[in-house]
């Protein structure tokens, strides 16, 4: 039953994202850094999760950020902070496995990042029967595509933002180690070595995806819709048209492939 809400976690590899999702609808949501999941995550979880009514709490988590050992933990430390509050859990775990509402042709699902997943379903959920694109940028740079006939065709994986700004400092001897620019680049050419920097990042950046992006509605049926789902996308000067701006879609997915899973273990 979709009425029924859940916890939702998406541990990415530099943020967890957290909602309380119910109907479709996040109700609380907040943002962590995924270095301090295992710690200071429990206690946020407790907070949001005495919102709720009930004894029974289900908590669904999609993990791209953890290891194994790491995401134990975090399982038992969320099961003793609750169970003080006199609160039993459910918690499930995604992969690239789940059933959803597109057709998985990923070679190797099992590989397939729980978090891409979740957001290339609930993308074909909110906008039905079209091409998609779906882009995140956070420590990887991700684009996912599917067809109005319902099936996920796969993706690309590329250095994200503040990777290639890392690795222009580390396989280097002189380059700085620069953050991104908090204002937009007033020119294509550096005069200095920071600005090249930042040119060749946020451009290069910007090309990378406006390829792709014009490569697949060159090869699609129809016009795609494109959805940023989250990250550092607005820090990227795209100059494409008719975006959608969906921060939470991977939390969304979360919920919908649960519900969707669940549903199928009932018939």
């Amino acid at each position: 039953m979709l009425s029924a809400p859940i916890v939702a976690l998406d541990i990415g590899n530099s943020q967890t994202k957290i909602g309380i999702i119910k109907q479709g609808s996040i109700l609380q949501h907040l943002t962590l850094p995924t270095s301090t999941s295992t710690d200071l995550l429990p206690q946020k979880l407790k907070e949001l999760i005495l919102y709720l009514e009930g004894q029974a709490i289900i908590i669904v988590i999609s993990n791209v950020g953890l290891s194994t050992r790491q995401l134990t933990l975090l399982q038992e430390n969320l099961q003793q902070q609750l169970a003080i509050e006199g609160k039993s859990l459910n918690i499930q775990i995604l992969d690239g496995k789940v059933s959803g509402i597109l057709e998985n042709n990923y070679l190797t699902p099992q590989a397939l990042g729980s978090d891409r997943w979740a957001a290339i379903n609930a993308a074909a959920i909110k906008y039905p029967n079209q091409s998609l694109i779906v882009i995140s940028l956070g420590t990887a740079l991700t684009l996912d595509f599917a067809n109005p006939k319902k099936q996920y065709l796969g993706g690309i994986i590329a250095p994200g933002l503040n990777m290639r700004y890392q690795a222009l400092h580390d396989y280097t001897q002189k380059l700085p180690l620069l953050n991104p620019p908090s204002s937009p680049l007033p020119t294509i050419i550096g005069n200095t070595t920071e600005s090249a920097m930042h040119i060749g990042v946020i451009k290069g950046l910007q090309g990378e995806i406006e390829y792709f992006v014009n490569e697949f509605c060159q090869k699609s049926e129809q016009k795609p819709v494109v959805i940023f789902s989250g990250g550092s996308v607005c820090q990227i000067p795209i100059s494409l048209k008719n975006i959608y701006y969906e921060p939470h879609l991977v939390l969304e997915g979360i919920y919908y492939l649960y519900h969707i899973n669940a549903t199928k273990h009932k018939t």
